[in-house]
């Protein structure tokens, strides 16, 4: 997860949160892996908070 600053003039990036989950897309269907990734950013969101 990243955030954007934007200023006037320029813009900076930074990172807020990695995780990294393998997963066989093969092996799960797509809403699955769409609910990982909600529930992923749910984490990362929950995690910022702190």
């Amino acid at each position: 997860m990243y955030i954007l600053n934007k200023h006037a003039n320029k813009s900076d990036t930074a990172l807020l949160f990695a995780k990294s989950n393998l997963a066989l897309i093969k092996s799960m269907s797509m809403p699955r892996l769409e609910l990982l990734a909600i529930l992923t950013s749910a984490e990362a969101a929950k995690f910022w908070k702190k």
